[in-house]
């Protein structure tokens, strides 16, 4: 999935819009809701599910990795996580 995002008017959600780093055009927010169905990974029956988002174009410079919390024992998980990456 590629997420894009290039200035906009105030956030409706109180974030500041101006970049996290002055040198760069906007910020991209990603929010990591839940997932569902997730695949049975442990001899239990659960897995320990968690999720990493990759920001960038790897022919220009390495990607931008963020990584939710694991959630222990859970097939149905739910992080609510925001992550806040700078568009260069």
């Amino acid at each position: 999935m590629y997420l894009l995002y290039r200035g906009g008017a105030a956030s409706p959600f109180g974030y500041d819009k101006h970049p996290v780093d002055k040198n760069c055009k906007g910020t991209l927010r990603v929010r990591i809701i839940q997932a569902a169905e997730v695949k049975i990974a442990d001899v239990g029956g659960t897995s320990d599910p968690y999720c990493e988002v990759f920001v960038g174009d790897p022919l220009v410079k390495p990607l931008e990795v963020k990584t939710t919390s694991v959630q222990e024992k859970t097939l149905s998980p739910v992080w609510r996580e925001t992550f806040t990456f700078s568009v260069c």
